[in-house]
């Protein structure tokens, strides 16, 4: 018999061997140390123990649903699921579904508006779950990359890039609050991410332009105000980031965004193959 249990009274250690489990055979190569599993999808990526549940046969984990709630995409509070397995030789036997409904059951239980998700594009069977237990797919989430030699080149006059602290860009928040931004993209996921830097440009004494990205050569946010916008700002910035941290690639997601998508084509950036999609489901 199946049985469900939340991870505030599991072992920690079943909810990673169920994760490595689960995604085995992923589209999607997953094998996440246990420490980093851990300081990854219970710090920045905002699950919580008491909103994930680990499915059991006897004494053996076979599946795990990651769960996490904050105000989202304009203030909505949101539930997160942040992953769903099942290992494989127990899959059709409706242990996705029960997880499913326990997760909706939770986020109705705290107030949520919504429950939201995303998936890989292309996992047609995960998709077609998904829909069929409620979700409609809202976003695509799309994957960009330039190799650092093959960035455009700008020049600004006038102006200077300066590192900044993260709280210093609490000001802008309202600048891109009317704009979707994904949850690993937000402010939220960015406060618990390590070895990040936040240049910007002032003009007049006022913060214009700005990128928060990590060492690895990341973007997670490039943004100039928009009244401020085409004049080679964002650019600038890119290749401030890749001179100053001698960066080989640079790589950025974001999604459903005309302008951006026409931005990165125009400085060189490439569209990798991976997309994900972002379903919601209302409550």
């Amino acid at each position: 018999m199946i049985t469900y249990k939340l991870g505030i009274h599991v072992d920690k250690m079943d909810i990673h061997r169920a994760f490595h489990l689960g995604f085995m055979d992923y589209i999607m190569k997953v094998d996440i140390p246990e420490q980093a599993f851990f300081k990854r999808f219970f710090g920045p990526e905002g699950n919580a123990l008491d909103l994930s549940v680990v499915a059991y046969d006897g004494n053996e984990p076979v599946g795990l649903l990651l769960g996490g709630i904050k105000p989202f995409d304009g203030g909505a509070m949101t539930m997160r699921c942040g992953g769903l397995c099942v290992v494989p030789e127990f899959r059709g036997k409706g242990i996705s579904q029960k997880l499913m409904d326990m997760h909706k059951e939770m986020a109705i239980a705290r107030g949520c508006k919504q429950i939201m998700l995303e998936v890989i594009g292309g996992n047609e069977r995960a998709i077609q779950f998904y829909k069929n237990i409620g979700y409609q797919v809202i976003y695509q989430l799309d994957y960009y990359s330039v190799q650092g030699k093959e960035l455009k080149t700008g020049k600004l006059t006038n102006a200077s890039v300066v590192e900044i602290e993260l709280d210093q860009l609490d000001r802008v928040k309202d600048w891109i609050s009317d704009t979707h931004m994904n949850w690993q993209n937000d402010f939220d996921y960015i406060s618990g991410l390590e070895d990040i830097v936040q240049y910007g440009i002032y003009e007049n004494e006022k913060l214009v332009s700005f990128l928060i990205a990590d060492l690895r050569g990341k973007v997670y946010l490039l943004w100039t105000h928009q009244n401020m916008r085409f004049k080679g700002y964002a650019l600038f910035l890119l290749n401030h980031f890749r001179k100053s941290h001698e960066i080989e690639k640079i790589m950025m997601s974001f999604p459903n965004s005309a302008t951006l998508t026409g931005f990165v084509k125009s400085v060189g950036f490439v569209k990798d193959e991976l997309y994900q999609f972002e379903m919601y489901g209302l409550l």
